[in-house]
């Protein structure tokens, strides 16, 4: 299943507001783990709602729920790089 489409709906704006929510929430130790993806994905769609003149159609819901998750799994991407990192520079 080929999903490169979806690259097409990531809103930078929302993308960036994410991630940046996203790491504060992280942070922040009283909000679990299993909430953060759901209020990213939330944030995501408010933003790009907002980006549009608060027009909400398939696209904007899309855009900005794909926006919200992708930057949970960017950060999580870049936890795990940035520990393999250090960890190897340790062994060594």
């Amino acid at each position: 299943m080929n999903i490169d489409f979806l690259a097409d709906y990531i809103v930078l704006v929302a993308f960036g507001v994410c991630i940046c929510v996203g790491w504060i929430l992280k942070q922040w130790q009283v909000i679990p783990n299993n909430i953060i993806v759901p209020v990213l994905a939330i944030i995501g769609i408010v933003i790009n709602m907002w980006s549009n003149d608060w027009i909400i159609t398939p696209e904007i819901l899309l855009g900005g729920m794909f926006s919200g998750i992708a930057a949970s799994g960017a950060y999580e991407y870049i936890k795990r790089f940035i520990t393999k990192e250090t960890t190897e520079s340790e062994e060594q």
